[in-house]
Formats: C-alpha cells, structure tokens, sequence
C-alpha cells in the first residue's frame, strides 16, 4: 500500500488490498494524536473555545511561554479562578508574557469575567516565582458598592480628645484620604460624646445653638457690661450710655481703678432712671485717694443718646474697669445701659443737658 493522505500521512489502502487491522489500528492512533495536538494547540497557542487545564499553569515551569487569549468557562477550569461562585460564568483569559530582558513583574494576567448582569475585569501578577492573588480593577463606568479599601483608621468608638486632621487635597490616594475621613467621623464621635445626652428638644428650636442662644437669652440677656481701659487726665469720663433719653433704665454702677500713680479707688452706686425721676445713691465707697468725686447722667438732644459719666479730679494714670449690672430696660434693649471705653469730655457742650447729678464720698461707710 503505498497511498497516503495529503495532509496527515494517514494510511489510505487500495481497493484490491487485503483488510489489515493493524493498518486501520495505526491509521486510527495517528488521528488520535493528531487530535491531541490540535487540542493542546487550541488550548496554549491558540487558545479558543472552553479552556479546561490549569490556568496557573501555562507553558513549560508554570509560566505562560507566549501572550495568549483563552475563552474559558468556571465549570470547566481548574486552578486558581479569578472569582468563586456557585454558578458558572465565562471570561476571556489575557495572558501577557514579559520578554526576556523584562523582569517577572512583567507577567501579567488579566480576566474579563461576564456574568449575569455584569461585566469585571480582575488582574493579577507573576511575582518571585508565583502567580498573587487576583485584583479586582474599577471600570470608568464602574460601581464602588463592593470595592475594598485598605486604610489605617483613625476612628474610636469612645474618644478621649479631639484628632488633628490634615487638609484633604486634590489627587490624594484612597488608603490617604479615608484615612482622614475616619479621623472625621473621630472627632464627630468625640462631639457627640461631649453634647452629653441630656434632652434639648425643649429649649428654643431644638439645635445646639438655639439652646444656647435660648440659656443667654433667660440668663443674661444685656444684664451686664464691662469695659476695661487705662485713663491718666482729670476731667468728665463718658462710661456708659443708652438710646434716647427718660427712659425706664435704671441700674448698678460699679467703678474699680487700679493702682498706678495714685493708690486705687472702689465705687458702687445704684442710678435710678424712672422717666422725670433720675437720681443716684451710692451704696459703698473705699479709696486711699479719693479721685472720683461726681458722678452724672446726660443727654446729648442732637444725636438722642443719654450718657453716665464720672468724674476724675487729679491727672493720673490708672487701669479702670467700670461694669453696668441689672442694666436691662422694660422698654427694649437700645434703652438699657451698656458700658463704653470711657471717653473725655467736657463739663459743658452745647445741646448736652444734664439730667442727674450727684457727689461721690471717699468712703462709705466712713
């Protein structure tokens, strides 16, 4: 028999030759083999249809020896796969062989895996002998909802003190910038830990602020002003005023000078602004030098605004400190007396009138 077939060499019998089963047996390992052949070319050069080897294990010593594509299928492969699931899925496997001058780093592999509804793409690389776990890669139209971000927290459920935290800036990378969330959501902790758990839902509007707001308001609402100032020439000292002039307003005045030229001064008078009726009593005096000796009330008609203001009769330069209590009017709080830097002016001015006079002793009691 001397016939072959073209391509393959297969045995091909004459039609006067006798039957020979060790010709058939032998044409039918060849056919066998050939198969085998073409099947482990689909599968590592090629590599279409479904893959079922090991996809850890590509080529010669567990490396992939060409870049290649395989069609795989879940069911049908083994090895590591890139994703676990009860059901079976499909993906394209991209093999990427680095060359020789390149390092291990350079072998990549990377799966699109079609499920379902969806469409992943993972990653994973050749490194120091072995293939690492595979990474799940963000698609530009991607969800976050099941990606992982590894961080340092900064977070306590029970903080003792507030965390400083540095800007967020553009580009930061993620483990960065939820590192400095978790610092935020600290320091929120660490305020809510400091609101205590009282109910305010009572107090004004409910809110932080409104309670406060609300507190101040019921506490002391204009009750009381102070002002802190250095004078050093005698003269009438503007310390005190209120908008218009008659009005409801009375209050207590006290006035403390400090030590410097001259020994200090203590005077604690009590104004009563009661419309027509406008007086002062002193309550209590102490000086070891006696500079304040009058005290009055008046009222500038051109710009409608009554003043306190105290008299110092030597130059002398002294730290004052003059506060205004229980100074709130019933006719509103432009009315009430709020303390001012003093300010020097004069014993008389034109269309200034004095509504309230009154002498300061030394000490009281003597």
């Amino acid at each position: 028999m001397a016939n072959e077939t073209v391509n393959y060499g297969y045995p091909k019998p004459e039609e006067d030759d006798f039957y020979d089963i060790n010709q058939f047996n032998q044409a039918m390992d060849m056919i066998d083999g050939d198969l085998k052949k073409t099947e482990e070319m689909k599968q590592n050069k090629l590599d279409i249809g479904a893959f079922t080897g090991n996809i850890d294990v590509l080529g010669e010593g567990g490396l992939p020896q060409t870049s290649s594509v395989s069609w795989c299928r879940s069911e049908l492969v083994s090895g590591t796969l890139p994703v676990l699931s009860d059901a079976a899925y499909c993906f394209s496997l991209e093999t990427c062989v680095a060359a020789e001058n390149e390092r291990d780093s350079a072998r990549v592999q990377r799966v699109v895996l079609h499920e379902t509804a969806n469409i992943r793409i993972l990653e994973r690389m050749y490194v120091d002998g072995q293939w690492h776990e595979w990474k799940e890669l963000l698609q530009k139209d991607g969800d976050l909802k099941d990606a992982t971000v590894t961080f340092d927290s900064g977070d306590n459920e029970s903080p003792a003190e507030w965390a400083e935290v540095a800007p967020v800036e553009g580009g930061e990378k993620q483990d960065s910038l939820w590192q400095k969330v978790s610092l935020f959501a600290r320091n929120l902790r660490y305020l809510w830990k400091l609101c205590g758990t009282n109910d305010i839902s009572g107090l004004a509007d409910g809110t932080l602020t409104g309670a406060v707001s609300k507190l101040n308001t019921d506490i002391v609402p204009g009750y009381i002003s102070c002002s802190y100032s250095f004078c050093e020439q005698h003269g009438w000292y503007r310390i005190a005023k209120s908008e218009g002039a008659y009005s409801s307003n009375s209050c207590l005045i006290s006035a403390k000078r400090f030590y410097n030229n001259m020994p200090p001064e203590y005077q604690r008078i009590q104004f009563f602004g009661v419309y027509t009726l406008r007086k002062f009593i002193n309550i209590s005096a102490a000086s070891l030098m006696h500079a304040w000796t009058k005290i009055r009330e008046t009222w500038d008609e051109t710009n409608n605004v009554s003043y306190l203001e105290i008299y110092q009769n030597a130059d002398s330069a002294n730290m004052w400190l003059i506060s205004i209590e229980d100074a709130l009017s019933p006719e509103g709080n432009i009315q009430s007396w709020k303390t001012i830097p003093p300010v020097l002016t004069q014993e008389t001015i034109n269309g200034v009138t004095v509504l309230a006079l009154s002498e300061l002793p030394a000490n009281n009691p003597a």
